[in-house]
């Protein structure tokens, strides 16, 4: 695996990739949520069924996540600027049994992700046999989650 020597000009080059990747990301995420909000005033029939607006605003995160991994770009900046789009444009043209069930879903979802990021990290801890424990550091730890 060979890879080009590091000149001076390397840190303003990854610099520049950084940020245009970043715009980008920016960019499409934004796009695709102004998009659905403007579905979302435009055509009012849809707010009709709650559950397809929410099962919409899924579709929308997800197209836009799917789009820039396709484009090569950060899906994660990505879904975040279509999420911060919609909360602020989406959400006032929402019924109000979605704006309840949508808060609600996402709520329970990342509680959901939450628990389980927390229970795979603890159960694979114990897959690490060749380990010293800090207990003063685990403890540290603890007091630090349990205090946030």
């Amino acid at each position: 695996m060979s890879s080009a020597p590091l000149t001076w000009m390397a840190p303003y080059e990854i610099g520049a990739d950084f940020t245009s990747l970043t715009f980008y990301s920016t960019l499409l995420g934004i796009a695709g949520g102004l998009i659905l909000a403007s579905l979302f005033k435009t055509f009012r029939h849809v707010t009709k069924y709650p559950i397809h607006e929410i099962i919409l605003i899924f579709v929308c995160g997800f197209m836009t996540y799917l789009i820039s991994e396709m484009l090569k770009l950060s899906a994660i900046v990505s879904l975040l600027a279509c999420g911060i789009c919609l909360s602020h444009y989406a959400w006032y043209n929402l019924s109000p049994q979605s704006k309840q069930n949508s808060s609600v879903t996402v709520e329970a979802i990342g509680f959901a992700a939450e628990a389980f990021v927390f229970v795979y990290i603890g159960l694979t801890s114990f897959s690490y046999n060749e380990l010293e424990w800090c207990l003063p550091f685990c403890v540290c730890e603890i007091l630090v989650a349990a205090c946030c």
